[in-house]
């Protein structure tokens, strides 16, 4: 019994061991003793639900950013890196089942211990999206942010926030091989750090040749997250 809800709570944060509160219906509490099951085990199923409703958090947001049209390229770039993060927990996941089914003897310890990655990065990966809610980063402002979390002694952590932040460097290549090879900002979504200044008089600058002019202007509001204009100022 004390598996099968261990399962659902991995993959839904809430099992059948979880009662709602009557004044706040999205917190979910465990009901404090279970006859059959062992106050151990107990402790456990809280750990393993705890990683479920971190794996629900990650999962929502991803959705959210999908259904919003505004997100831009380095979001959703992160969103899809992000996703096949979360695919590689959910087979795991499958395959943890498939051993459940095969020896019945098997215990929580056994998905705790199968899952130790998980529990330590999930925690990590939802503060980064907290921060970069909270704080409404995006473009290439979000680059800053996801290479400090790469800055930890953590390999196996250090390694996932280095493929996130691979996937938005992806997005940044693209755009300035355009600039490069082309000549063109592709920049739909108003997030790279150099941008088009439509307000230059080129006649009074004495050139011929605008679109050469126009893409020299720098956004430095897009290049770099806010914090770090903050910690100029205070030097």
């Amino acid at each position: 019994m004390a598996l099968h809800e261990a399962l659902i709570a991995l993959q839904t944060g809430c099992s059948g061991l979880l009662t709602l509160k009557q004044d706040d219906p999205h917190f979910k509490k465990r009901l404090p003793t279970i006859s059959y099951v062992h106050q151990g085990e107990l402790e456990i199923l809280d750990r393993l639900t705890q990683i479920g409703q971190h794996y629900r958090t990650l999962d929502e947001y991803i959705q959210n950013i999908f259904k919003d049209k505004t997100s831009g390229l380095y979001i959703l770039s992160f969103a899809f890196e992000l996703r096949s993060i979360l695919q590689s927990y959910l087979n795991c996941l499958s395959q943890l089942e498939h051993e459940c089914l095969i020896d019945t003897s098997l215990t929580l310890s056994h998905l705790l211990t199968s899952l130790t990655d998980y529990n330590l990065l999930f925690p990590s990966l939802v503060s980064l999206i907290n921060t970069l809610q909270s704080n409404g980063y995006r473009g290439c402002q979000i680059l800053d942010i996801i290479r400090r979390c790469t800055l930890d002694g953590n390999t196996m952590l250090s390694s996932t926030m280095k493929k996130l932040l691979c996937a938005c460097h992806r997005i940044l290549i693209k755009q300035i091989t355009s600039i490069l090879t082309r000549g063109q900002v592709y920049d739909e979504y108003g997030e790279f750090f150099i941008g088009l200044n439509n307000n230059i008089n080129i006649e009074a600058m004495g050139m011929t040749t605008p679109s050469v002019s126009r893409m020299t202007s720098t956004v430095a509001s897009r290049s770099h997250s806010p914090d770090r204009d903050k910690q100029f100022n205070l030097q």
